[in-house]
């Protein structure tokens, strides 16, 4: 048993883990998001439309007997983890990933933009995920898409909650020159009854679509709390209240 020996052993277990979904698929293309042979590069025209900057990733696309599609990424760097962001060429209605440690499938946080889904997708050191979809519809013309068109943030549910609950917000679309365009920056916080901080659920550029974003209070205590969103010139706030 030498030092690799423990990294042999998860590499087994995960394979193992995998392969009562695998065995049961068809390969239909593995490509590389960033190399110098051309015939290898990820064709536009496929499930991943787009990787952020260098993300050095390999796909793999794959098929079962009913025609489903499923998707894994896998990470070429082995000495470090990355977190790419990945926009799909289809408008999805859920996103699934097979958990390989408890040998299950779990919902992958997403949001429907005018480009695609878009997520993002922690990946370890030459590890990788496997992937499933619903809601094939194949992105074309941007402004054939319908997106939000203000600003809205939803009341959370459940509410009264306990431990946690869900809030829902959509961006709307920019549109200049005919097309939805651009980002921008949104910031969603949670306070207590004193308008004292409490988490900061997101804080980073977003495109348009509809996001929710699961608030977990395990360490409050029970009472009454806000949830603020800001976004350019929006501001607004809404009450929930943690009950125990």
């Amino acid at each position: 048993r030498e030092i690799i020996y423990p990294s042999i052993q998860s590499i087994n277990a995960e394979i193992d883990s995998l392969s009562q979904i695998m065995l049961h698929l068809t390969t239909t293309g593995a490509y590389h998001s960033i190399t110098n042979e051309s015939k290898w590069i990820l064709p536009p025209d496929g499930i991943v439309k787009s990787l952020s900057d260098a993300a050095d990733l390999v796909v793999g696309y794959f098929k079962n007997n009913d025609d489903e599609d499923y998707f894994m990424l896998m990470n070429k760097d082995y000495s470090k983890s990355i977190t790419p962001e990945v926009t799909l060429n289809y408008i999805l209605d859920s996103l699934l990933f097979f958990n390989v440690e408890e040998s299950k499938w779990e919902d992958l946080e997403f949001a429907n933009s005018y480009s695609g889904a878009v997520f993002n997708l922690p990946l370890r050191a030459g590890g990788g995920k496997l992937m499933k979809f619903k809601g094939e519809t194949i992105v074309g013309i941007a402004d054939q898409i319908e997106f939000p068109a203000k600003f809205k943030l939803e009341q959370n549910y459940p509410n009264p909650f306990n431990p946690s609950t869900t809030i829902k917000y959509s961006i709307p679309s920019i549109v200049g020159n005919g097309h939805a365009h651009t980002t921008t920056n949104v910031v969603l916080k949670v306070y207590d009854i004193l308008g004292r901080e409490i988490s900061t659920l997101v804080n980073k550029e977003q495109k348009p679509g509809n996001y929710e974003v699961l608030f977990n209070a395990s360490n409050l205590t029970s009472g009454v709390y806000f949830f603020r969103l800001q976004s350019g010139g929006f501001i607004e706030s809404k009450k929930m209240i943690l009950l125990r």
